[in-house]
């Protein structure tokens, strides 16, 4: 059994936590600030960075241990079975989160990997290399106070990372995160979903993921299995599954921009020569609703792309009570003002983080 932390953005721990009972069968050890804790084994680890759509990460712990200063944390990293993953002609990346009081915020990462090199030197005359680039080992630190944990990083890019991001698919919302809000929306993938400020379409792409039951990472090539066993390919090839386009209709995505929809054509072209998302270009405080009722979900560009800033919520408020009545709308934002002076009252107000963006999806429903 392997002790696992798994993480995602903040706001997102509990629906990820059902997420990863659904997906090996198995219940969390405990629920953390944008992390979960899971025992399982190799087989979960695989099942979990293959098909989890809300985690950014999946660590597997290799140590913890306590110490005092700096050549004490030397001295009790050195002591650690780093040869059980890592040998000389393998590379390495460190990367240190948590919080400490020494001097230079990264003095204890520089002092893990000098525990490492001189480790394998005294050993085998010779030690790995760090590569920054495209190590063949990601390896995680969290310190706390005096306590450091180290992980083996099995998912090696952020899970966010799903290989379908063409050039012109620039989005400031993380492919886990729109996930993890369609969820938190309720859309159980029968009714009409609609995105009326798609940008380059990261919302309904992973609704179009979720509505056909394509595997989240099915593009992916990289994963950090490697260091947990030697048959990594022929376990995540085996975890796969084809993708099957079962529903081409269903989900529509609007945006004003043309350059951002050519985005997000090339991106669901990855999966499916034959369409899957009706892509439209327009105003959407121009257009009528597209259906009697439905589930809207939209991250408005308040700000970014439109001339009228100040009025735009107010705009947008009259347009939702005079067109979408019957829809269940979710609007995500991390600006208050905007929220307030949209004109509705929300049922629901659910904070998540983007990045490091304190943020809301509030729920109006039309009536």
């Amino acid at each position: 059994m392997y002790d696992i932390v798994v993480t995602t953005h903040p706001g997102l721990e509990e629906i990820l936590s059902e997420e990863i009972r659904e997906i090996t069968g198995r219940i969390t050890c405990g629920s953390h600030y944008a992390y979960i804790e899971i025992q399982g084994e190799l087989s979960d680890i695989v099942k979990m960075n293959i098909n989890s759509r809300i985690a950014t990460r999946v660590l597997v712990r290799f140590a913890q241990f306590t110490f005092g200063d700096l050549d004490d944390l030397y001295a009790e990293a050195k002591k650690l079975k780093w040869s059980s993953f890592l040998n000389p002609r393998r590379t390495f990346e460190l990367e240190l989160n948590g919080r400490h009081g020494f001097k230079g915020l990264n003095m204890p990462l520089l002092r893990v990997k000098d525990a490492i090199a001189d480790h394998f030197r005294e050993k085998t005359g010779s030690r790995p290399s760090v590569d920054k680039e495209r190590p063949d080992v990601r390896i995680s630190l969290y310190i706390e106070g005096n306590s450091m944990k180290v992980f083996i990083d099995s998912s090696y890019h952020p899970l966010y990372h799903r290989g379908y991001r063409t050039r012109g698919h620039f989005s400031p919302m993380k492919e886990n995160l729109a996930a993890g809000l369609i969820r938190l929306s309720g859309w159980d993938g029968r009714e009409l979903f609609y995105d009326g400020f798609c940008g380059t379409g990261t919302i309904p792409i992973e609704a179009f993921l979720i509505k056909n039951g394509i595997q989240p990472q099915v593009l992916r090539k990289d994963f950090g299995l490697a260091p947990l066993t030697d048959n990594a390919e022929t376990l995540i090839r085996k975890e796969k599954r084809r993708i099957d386009i079962k529903y081409k209709k269903g989900i529509i995505g609007n945006d004003i921009s043309p350059k951002a929809l050519h985005g997000a054509g090339e991106s669901l072209g990855l999966f499916s020569r034959y369409g899957g998302i009706d892509f439209r270009m327009g105003d959407f405080l121009k257009k009528t609703a597209p259906a009697d009722k439905g589930l809207l979900l939209i991250n408005p560009p308040y700000g970014e792309r439109t001339d009228m800033e100040k009025e735009f919520p107010k705009y947008l408020g009259d347009k939702l009570k005079h067109d979408f009545k019957g829809w269940a709308v979710h609007i995500f934002s991390a600006n208050n003002d905007f929220i307030k002076n949209i004109g509705l009252r929300a049922k629901r107000k659910i904070p998540v983080k983007n990045g490091a963006i304190d943020s809301r999806l509030c729920y109006y429903p039309i009536f």
